[in-house]
């Protein structure tokens, strides 16, 4: 894999990782994480090494006709962890805006906020956090609430906001 491939793992649609009650988007696995965590819910995407690298150029193009297929603009891109590969990650977001200012992005990261921001930038959400299995929670979202896998974790919004407590988003 080169400094400009990315291991895209996989993509669907998906209801349950947008932190919104009811909007749908596109969730992009990539594969590459360095955090390690104890039984961390996707270990086998922890070595990037394992998944072929796709050109950043050809990922746009893909992310972009996956969106218009799955009729969505918001992208959630899960892993791994995403900012394993935060440079690659980055021009995938600046193209796709690029191509269609109305996307918005959501990155799901082991990083903590203060670190999370000085790797990328161009989100409207970011959740943060490694998993803590010592805090697990069940995961789960309806139409009041979504649950992160623990409770240290946290999203934010662009502007920085805390948008948890105790790994709980409430919607208003």
């Amino acid at each position: 894999m080169t400094d400009n491939e990315l291991p895209i793992v996989s993509a669907k649609s998906t209801f349950l990782d947008w932190p919104s009650p009811d909007d749908m988007a596109l969730i992009v696995y990539i594969a590459g994480c360095m955090h390690d965590c104890k039984n961390c819910q996707s270990p086998d995407l922890q070595n990037a090494i394992q998944y072929p690298g796709v050109p950043v150029e050809d990922a746009i193009e893909i992310l972009y006709e996956l969106a218009k297929k799955h009729r969505t603009e918001k992208i959630v891109f899960s892993g791994g962890d995403p900012l394993y590969h935060s440079i690659q990650l980055q021009k995938i977001i600046d193209g796709l805006k690029e191509k269609h200012k109305f996307f918005r992005f959501c990155i799901y990261t082991g990083f903590e906020y203060e670190d999370a921001v000085k790797m990328i930038s161009g989100f409207d959400f970011i959740k943060t956090g490694k998993y803590d299995c010592e805090q697990h929670q069940v995961s789960m979202k309806d139409d009041f609430k979504m649950v992160l896998a623990s409770k240290n974790q946290k999203f934010y919004n662009a502007k920085g906001k805390l948008l948890t407590k105790n790994g709980i988003l409430k919607f208003k």
